[in-house]
């Protein structure tokens, strides 16, 4: 059976809008709980009529699986080379920083799916092990990402991962987007700059794959080849009537309404950032285009969060917004929450103004 933290998945409540310091102090805790709510569980494992054959994933016990195959070996290779970089403290500490957010990220899915236990039967076939992943840092932090927009790509797609099963692994891929981005920015690399390395890693995987009959599902990347690293913004649809008649895109709108309120005041006032006016532009443009489509306004004339509110819990109710659209039952609506939570991490990622207690595995122990 697949493994899975011994709590119960977490219903998704109605996100509210604090006000006072408790409720402020609350509302990020209840975003960080809902990250790691909904925990995939093992439904899709069919077992074959031989007791000694390997039970074959399918649905969400797979794309479960290939999840944490790639923070397994991440964590894996992170402290591998964290061992060699005697001579570079801060290069130690990002990958130490990885490994524990990877392990954390592990923990967050159940673990490395074993269907035996840990002990074999005579006779019986062994899960295939987890993958390694590259061994430079540079394609480390490429690989990190592709591997991520592959996650989101499958939870915000078309497929039979839906609700809060999708909204978890989304939120698992987003925290190894913002690892990428900061193992990247610790050794002054882009994202893409290791995209070469990692398309000869996956060719030589396909020709293992067709040799061997099976293949790492570590490594392994959908047949479109691998994702880019660095996602690109895309226009939103105009015209899909699901999205019109979502509540979740209401109360996104909302939420990214009312957070681009209370950035300028953090800026002013707690001196908590530069680019507030930037980034309540943004939100503020997304909300806008989101209302184009037709989607219903739910927005504060006056917003109610707390004025005590810091940094961080602004931006865990915005990236909570974003991870809720990935529960929907619309891929359009799941395709926005999905480009909104790339963007978002990133881009804080590269402010470095901000924490990411919303991801789990994403902020450091």
């Amino acid at each position: 059976m697949i493994q899975s933290p011994s709590h119960p998945p977490s219903p998704r409540p109605h996100r509210a809008l604090p006000s006072g310091t408790r409720a402020a102090r609350a509302s990020l805790g209840v975003a960080a709980a809902l990250a790691v709510a909904g925990t995939a569980t093992g439904c899709g494992i069919h077992l074959e009529a031989s007791p000694g054959a390997l039970p074959a994933l399918t649905g969400i016990a797979l794309v479960r699986d290939t999840s944490v195959r790639a923070d397994a070996a991440a964590a894996d290779q992170a402290r591998a080379l964290s061992a060699k970089a005697t001579a570079c403290s801060s290069c130690r500490e990002s990958l130490d920083a990885l490994a524990a957010a990877s392990d954390a990220r592990v923990q967050t899915l159940g673990g490395v799916w074993d269907p035996w236990n840990g002990a074999t039967p005579e006779g019986a076939t062994s899960p295939e092990p987890v993958a390694d992943a590259p061994m430079d840092p540079q394609a480390l932090a490429t690989w990190l990402a592709a591997t991520a927009r592959r996650d989101l790509e499958e939870v915000s797609g078309d497929t039979e991962v839906s609700g809060e099963d999708a909204r978890t692994l989304g939120a698992v891929a987003v925290g190894r987007l913002a690892s990428a981005q900061r193992l990247a920015d610790a050794y002054g690399v882009a994202l893409s700059e290791g995209t070469a390395e990692v398309d000869s890693l996956q060719a030589r995987l396909e020709v293992a794959m067709t040799a061997g009959g099976q293949g790492w599902r570590g490594w392994s990347f959908a047949d479109e080849g691998v994702p880019d690293p660095q996602p690109s913004a895309s226009p939103l649809p105009s015209d899909s009537a699901d999205a019109q008649s979502s509540e979740d895109l209401a109360q996104a709108v909302r939420v990214w309404d009312c957070a681009a309120q209370a950035l300028p005041r953090l800026q002013v006032v707690e001196g908590a950032l530069d680019d507030a006016s930037a980034r309540a532009d943004a939100l503020l443009a997304r909300a806008a285009a989101v209302l184009a489509m037709g989607v219903s306004d739910a927005r504060e004339q006056r917003c109610a969060l707390a004025d005590d509110v810091d940094l961080a819990g602004v931006d865990a109710l915005v990236l909570g917004a974003d991870l809720d659209l990935l529960a929907s039952d619309s891929p359009t609506v799941r395709g926005i929450g999905a480009q909104m939570a790339s963007q978002d991490v990133l881009e804080w990622e590269a402010t470095g103004d901000a924490g990411l207690e919303a991801v789990p595995g994403v902020q450091v122990p």
